[in-house]
């Protein structure tokens, strides 16, 4: 509940409300948290609370200029991490842990980053949980990849990883609204993906991929494609109780993730369930 009220608190603060319109957001966003039944998924939470942001502080995306100036320093870096991925023994698994390091890149937890350190230290630090000769002899055999993204400008770390498994194979799905700094077609527009892989919205308007509200050329994909992967914490949130095997990539940056996912706050994690 209290990250809900910061995030509330931060969103209207971008927008540049005065301090008794963000009052009332807070407190209207105290009101509904507890309305929502045992179960809910944080992500569905979010989108109540962003709605709340949105209908109280005269609409637009308070994360747009945040998204933009993500992608652009993720794309500055491309060039020199491309170099890092040709020069590694194992160019997937250093791909793996680039789109890992991108992970960090989320507004929607409380937390400063630094993402060429964070780069540097996910190239050698060790996995909690690292299902990596399962995920290569998987990615090798798979004849279609759904990869479902998360952030932008952890789009580009993601573009890397999809580079390297072969992009003719792979459906890359983006949020179909824009919610927090959560990836949409727009950034995959602009950061070059489109082009490079197939890139479909996956009709989610939450931070995460509540299946059953997915449009219908995404749930296909994801119930036929010969490997899934889902990037991030709100895809785990809202994935990780599906009996459809899915390869989670992502980084713990809350200690009930954390907690759930049976690793400590800061590990990375490449782990199959389902």
């Amino acid at each position: 509940m209290d990250c809900f009220i910061r995030q509330a608190g931060d969103a209207s603060d971008l927008i540049g409300s005065s301090p008794s319109v963000r009052k009332a957001v807070i407190d209207e966003v105290r009101t509904i948290l507890a309305s929502f039944p045992e179960g809910t998924t944080p992500p569905e939470i979010a989108r109540a609370v962003y709605g709340i942001v949105g209908a109280r502080c005269g609409g637009g995306d308070p994360y747009a200029k945040i998204k933009r100036k993500s992608n652009i320093l993720a794309m500055e870096l491309y060039p020199s991490l491309k170099k890092t991925i040709r020069g590694s023994r194992d160019p997937l698994l250093a791909a793996v842990r680039i789109a890992v390091a991108g992970n960090v890149i989320d507004y929607g937890v409380p937390h400063a980053f630094d993402i060429e350190e964070e780069v540097e230290e996910c190239l050698d630090k060790p996995f909690a949980f690292l299902d990596y000769e399962h995920f290569r002899k998987d990615a090798s055999a798979a004849r279609s990849i759904l990869y479902i993204l998360d952030n932008a400008g952890e789009i580009v770390f993601d573009r890397m990883l999809i580079e390297e498994l072969g992009p003719e194979r792979v459906t890359a799905a983006v949020r179909s609204k824009a919610i927090i700094n959560d990836v949409t077609m727009e950034d995959a527009v602009f950061t070059g993906l489109v082009g490079i892989t197939r890139v479909i919205e996956s009709g989610s308007t939450v931070p995460g991929t509540v299946i059953g509200e997915t449009l219908p050329e995404f749930r296909e994909l994801f119930e036929t494609a010969d490997l899934v992967i889902s990037k991030g914490q709100g895809n785990y949130e809202t994935l990780s109780d599906s009996s459809r095997p899915i390869y989670f990539i992502f980084k713990a940056k809350c200690p009930v993730v954390a907690g759930h996912a049976g690793c400590k706050l800061g590990d990375i994690i490449l782990k199959k369930m389902g």
